[in-house]
């Protein structure tokens, strides 16, 4: 009852405008936020921060995300879009798309909660374990084309102008067979490694019409290939 009772009605447009002014803060801070400066008679609890705050449909949810683009990128952006809009199937069924993914062995999701109360922070029972060093991870080059997907390369080391090269040499013959495709439109990011002098010079030599791509895109095939990474994995280890 003594939440509710401090949540009077200029409690309540404090606890609005604080929100209001960082939406992005967590449930904590905010509160320490509304109750600076105030006698300790009138502080709100947490708790009574959340109530109020779901009262008026401020509910904490996971955020939407989207690139921090430049002007210039969305401008160039904009082109691409007015550009391509009207392309139907006879353009698109063409297009190969192609990128390149890490995939951590070992993940950790930070955004994990755990259900404690306020003092048992240090418990053993409430800690995540974690290593100190979590290098393990995967590398893989893949492809994908409305058919289905194209090639799995995976990749040792860092990616440079040369073994970019060189996956380009293995991965793109290999799904041109896969596929059966007679003809292609080659989409690849703006990754420095894919625009060096040897990359287009060999893209020319072998006739690779290539799709522009407007910096800091979406990556629209990653899903796609850690699907078919995943799906990989699980028929090896069912042999």
């Amino acid at each position: 009852m003594e939440g509710h009772q401090k949540s009077t009605e200029q409690m309540k447009r404090r606890i609005i405008f604080a929100i209001e002014k960082n939406p992005f803060a967590p449930a904590t801070s905010l509160t320490a936020e509304v109750n600076d400066g105030l006698p300790e008679e009138s502080q709100i609890s947490v708790r009574t921060f959340r109530n109020v705050a779901i009262s008026r449909g401020l509910r904490a949810r996971r955020s939407a995300f989207k690139p921090c683009l430049t002007k210039g990128q969305a401008e160039k952006r904009l082109v691409f879009a007015e550009s391509y809009v009207k392309k139907d199937m006879r353009f698109w069924s063409h297009v190969l798309f192609s990128d390149e993914i890490q995939v951590l062995t070992n993940p950790t999701d930070r955004r994990e909660r755990v259900r404690r109360s306020r003092y048992k922070r240090y418990d053993n029972k409430f800690i995540k374990k974690t290593q100190r060093f979590n290098n393990n991870s995967l590398m893989f080059w893949g492809a994908l084309h409305y058919k289905r997907t194209g090639s799995l390369i995976p990749i040792e080391g860092t990616v440079n102008a040369e073994a970019y090269l060189k996956i380009l040499k293995e991965g793109i013959p290999q799904t041109i067979r896969k596929l059966n495709l007679r003809f292609l439109v080659f989409q690849d990011d703006n990754a420095p490694c894919h625009r060096t002098k040897i990359v287009k010079s060999y893209k020319e030599q072998q006739g690779i019409n290539c799709l522009p791509w407007p910096a800091n895109s979406p990556d629209l095939i990653l899903l796609r290939i850690s699907g078919l990474f995943l799906k990989n994995q699980t028929k090896s280890s069912s042999k």
